[in-house]
């Protein structure tokens, strides 16, 4: 039996935690190969996961990498997988050498960011953040309340938040081979965390990127538009190379009015809900070995 093909690395969550930048950064490096701008985060491995634009089939999902060079390394950003189950076994099974890269952020900060984005999109109903986590601890992917959303579990608030277990089983799973990078290091330091992340991935950490921040939910946008007209697309992917659709993404991005993803965070909102998380938190800072009390 023939062996699943699988990309050397995979850049796997957490969702609002600037793997969109970091997308575009791996993506920047001659020695990386990853899947062209309008198809970031295939999924493919993610089958418990619904997702309207999940990748389904092998050769599909293959042919995202055609234009790979002799030497690349190629790579995954699908930033659910961190919540799959289905996802960690599959890649375990035909890669369990895979590099794995998580990206965190305060569980009360990723969801404060989640909430604005589904409110924007219109895919959440209820626009006050504090009573939409609460109708969120009832929520389950697929069901009535979150079935409008492209992933529903992206309206699961509370269940994004825990990220604790699921860091600890791709650990147990991959060991050394999983990187835990923070947020916050890769704004006050980008350059130095990203190179870190070269040598992680085994490519030239020397080579320095075009530091930018770059919007998650307008990528979104720009997939959608172009899944939504597929000769259009079709017709792109055949004119123009994969990395001039990388540059011309960036330009689109930089031309697209988009809408604020950050928001002060209500001290009594955070005090309610924050002690939900401590075990959580305590995870990251066992696996990590860093102090995380600036969570609390």
């Amino acid at each position: 039996m023939q062996k699943k093909w699988s990309p050397d690395f995979f850049l796997i969550g957490a969702p609002r935690c600037g793997t969109t930048s970091m997308y575009y950064y791996l993506s920047e490096h001659p020695s990386i190969c990853m899947p062209p701008p309008e198809y970031k985060e295939p999924h493919m491995f993610s089958t418990d996961i619904e997702h309207a634009g999940r990748v389904t089939d092998a050769e599909t999902f293959q042919g995202l990498y055609n234009h790979r060079e002799e030497g690349q390394k190629c790579g995954d950003a699908s930033v659910f997988y961190l919540y799959s189950e289905a996802a960690r076994k599959t890649i375990s099974r035909i890669n369990p050498n895979a590099k794995i890269l998580i990206m965190l952020r305060p569980p009360f900060a990723l969801m404060n960011s989640m909430h604005l984005v589904q409110v924007a999109q219109k895919y959440e109903s209820i626009s006050e953040f504090s009573d939409a986590v609460t109708a969120s601890t009832s929520r389950r992917p697929g069901d009535g309340a979150t079935r409008r959303a492209m992933i529903p579990m992206a309206l699961c608030y509370d269940h994004i938040g825990h990220f604790g277990k699921p860091v600890q089983l791709w650990v147990d799973t991959f060991g050394a081979n999983v990187k835990v990078v923070f947020t916050e290091d890769l704004e006050n330091a980008p350059v130095e965390v990203i190179q870190d992340i070269y040598k992680f991935i085994g490519v030239d950490s020397l080579f320095t990127p075009k530091v930018q921040r770059y919007n998650g939910s307008n990528t979104m946008g720009i997939r959608k538009f172009l899944r939504r007209y597929p000769l259009l697309y079709a017709r792109l992917n055949a004119w123009i190379p994969t990395r001039m659709r990388h540059k011309l993404a960036n330009l689109l991005l930089k031309l697209i009015p988009h809408f604020s993803t950050k928001r002060s965070e209500p001290d009594d909102i955070r005090a309610e809900w924050i002690s939900d998380f401590e075990s959580d938190i305590e995870i990251i800072e066992k696996i990590t070995g860093r102090n995380l009390d600036s969570w609390g």
